[in-house]
C-alpha cells in the first residue's frame, strides 16, 4: 500500500505476537504496527480474508488482545486489520506506538480526526 494513503502512523517493531485463527495458534514477528493495523512475516497457516484475535505480549501479564482480520497475504507478508479492542488494550496499544513513533503527538493527532473530522 502507497504510504501516502495511509491513515495511521506505522512504527517499525520487531516484536512478536501471536494470532489466533481458527482454533489455531500462530506466532508471528511483526514488522510494523499502527492503530489500525499491523504487518507481520507471513505463515501458510494463516487465510487471507480469516478473522483471528491477535495477542501482543508485553511484559508480565500485560497483553494487548485485538479482533482482526487478514486482510493481505504474500510471500513476503501478511496484514491485519483491527476490528475491535477493549478499552484497556486500546490504551496499551496507543501508548506502544506513541512510545516508537518518530512524532508521539501525531498520534493523538490522528485520533482527534477520527473523532472530529471537520475540526482536526
Amino acid at each position: 500500500m502507497d504510504q501516502e494513503k495511509r491513515s495511521r502512523t506505522r512504527v517499525d517493531l520487531l516484536f512478536g505476537a501471536v494470532l489466533s485463527c481458527g482454533g489455531r495458534d500462530v506466532p508471528v514477528r511483526l514488522n510494523n504496527l499502527s492503530l489500525r493495523g499491523l504487518s507481520c512475516n507471513p505463515d501458510p497457516r494463516l487465510a487471507q480474508g480469516e478473522e483471528c484475535v491477535v495477542r501482543i505480549a508485553l511484559s508480565g501479564s500485560l497483553t494487548i488482545r485485538v479482533q482482526g482480520r487478514v486482510v493481505r497475504l504474500t510471500a513476503q507478508d501478511a496484514a491485519v486489520e483491527f476490528l475491535e479492542m477493549d478499552p484497556e488494550s486500546f490504551g496499551h496499544l496507543r501508548n506502544l506506538v506513541r512510545m516508537h513513533a518518530e512524532d508521539p503527538d501525531r498520534i493523538d493527532d490522528e485520533l482527534l480526526a477520527r473523532i472530529l473530522p471537520g475540526d482536526a
